[in-house]
């Protein structure tokens, strides 16, 4: 019975991420919010179809481009391209031939409603693979929660819309670490061999993905396990070396341009990393969204706790880290963030758990962060909020919490019932903002 039930829990899940990310999902974000939708796809099927990878670029490194007009916006189609490797091209760009497209520019095909049903798939796969990873590290209860966050946080779900390379390698990542996971515990190596070889793979997909197999190494050194890194670390500069192979046959010389004006096209600076605060970018566009701030005192909160969470811990930390060297001057583009958000709503469901388990006051900011959000941009598009009844919501979100803190334990049973029913409503909600999301 309580696997049926298991299994009920994660196909509801599994659906309802589904549905909060179908609905509109070729609409909003907007055609147009990065060219990145097109510039994957083609380069794939240029290489399918032509044997030369050719896409979109800005770029001035190119000296060899073509200027079009494609679904009423302009393009530089530049040729060969080689600005990142070409494994999600091929994904993206097969999956376009495979759905009937006929050339690059089949308008019929290559356009927001047909290439995103594949992220659709990236986005739902995420669902499961954090259920499986959380199940695997924590337990089922914590798996539940997890995965439902990410099946409703309006960030996670719009944003999963994308037909972005960042939506790729998060259901990839996380797979990637819950074979770790099973490989620490089981000890066959043939788990090893499956994360060191999608580790490596995945640095075709984009050299900065280098961070998957970075954060396995960093764990199983942790774990005093360091000749389980060679594998690792020997496929991941295998794979490297073979993609600067593919750069000296195209055309050395615009390769080694292309990576001196990669290296160096950022802004460095504390400002830029403050922006993942003050401007939360969704794609160019912003969306406040409470659960991810919240995300980042939770997981500034299981810090404290290293040794327990090293599963969610180093991987955030490592593409933290990757961010801040790598790509803090990107503000506008938030799908550059999308890789922190599965384990910020971990580690937000980890302190939901314990909040249940022992009160505190941290319930009420909880309840404010998310809820001031929540109601923002799920309730007040379609009812409309008074200042008085904001005023009302937070006096509420307060009672219980003082309750039990002034008066101790007979307290303990409202607490946790009105923390049970705000969770709910905010799950509501989360449907309802990602439903009523739009950049007009």
């Amino acid at each position: 019975m309580r696997k049926f039930l298991q299994s009920i829990s994660i196909l509801f899940i599994l659906a309802l991420g589904f549905y909060v990310r179908f609905v509109n999902y070729s609409v909003w974000p907007r055609e147009g919010a990065t060219f990145d939708e097109y510039a994957w796809p083609w380069l794939g099927m240029s290489l399918i179809q032509q044997g030369v990878p050719s896409s979109w670029s800005p770029h001035s490194q190119y000296e060899n481009y073509e200027a079009i007009i494609y679904r009423k916006a302009p393009f530089r189609i530049v040729k060969p391209y080689l600005e990142h490797p070409p494994l999600f091209g091929l994904i993206s760009g097969g999956y376009a031939l495979l759905s009937g497209a006929k050339n690059m520019f089949d308008s019929a095909y290559i356009n927001p409603k047909s290439l995103r049903k594949l992220s659709l798939f990236f986005g739902t796969t995420s669902i499961l693979l954090i259920y499986l990873f959380v199940q695997k590290i924590y337990n089922r209860k914590m798996a539940v929660i997890s995965s439902l966050l990410y099946a409703t946080v309006p960030t996670t779900a719009v944003g999963s819309r994308l037909l972005q390379n960042e939506n790729f390698m998060i259901p990839v990542w996380l797979f990637v670490l819950w074979m770790l996971a099973i490989y620490l515990e089981s000890k066959k190596r043939i788990h090893l061999w499956l994360v060191s070889t999608v580790s490596a793979l995945m640095i075709w997909a984009k050299i900065p993905w280098f961070v998957i197999g970075a954060s396995v190494c960093a764990i199983l050194i942790y774990n005093k396990r360091w000749k389980d890194c060679l594998p690792v670390g020997l496929l991941m500069v295998f794979s490297l070396f073979l993609f600067f192979l593919y750069g000296y046959f195209w055309d050395l010389e615009l390769f080694a341009n292309l990576w001196k004006l990669q290296l160096a096209r950022y802004d460095i600076g504390l400002n830029s990393v403050l922006t993942l605060f003050t401007m939360p970018f969704l794609t160019d566009r912003l969306l406040v969204d409470g659960w991810i701030y919240f995300g980042w005192i939770s997981i500034s909160l299981l810090a404290s706790s290293f040794k327990k969470h090293i599963f969610v811990l180093i991987p955030f930390t490592s593409y933290f880290l990757l961010y801040v060297w790598a790509i803090p001057g990107q503000q506008a583009q938030g799908w550059y963030r999308f890789p922190l958000y599965p384990f910020l709503i971990i580690a937000v469901a980890i302190v939901i758990f314990e909040l249940f388990k022992k009160p505190a006051l941290l319930a009420v900011i909880f309840q404010f962060i998310v809820g001031a959000s929540a109601f923002r941009n799920g309730y007040e598009p379609i009812f409309g909020i008074t200042f008085s009844f904001f005023r009302f919501l937070i006096i509420v979100w307060s009672i219980p919490a003082m309750l039990f803190l002034f008066f101790g334990k007979r307290f303990a049973t409202l607490y946790r019932y009105s923390l049970f029913f705000w969770i709910f409503v905010f799950l509501i909600l989360n449907v309802s903002s990602s439903r009523l999301y739009n950049e007009q």
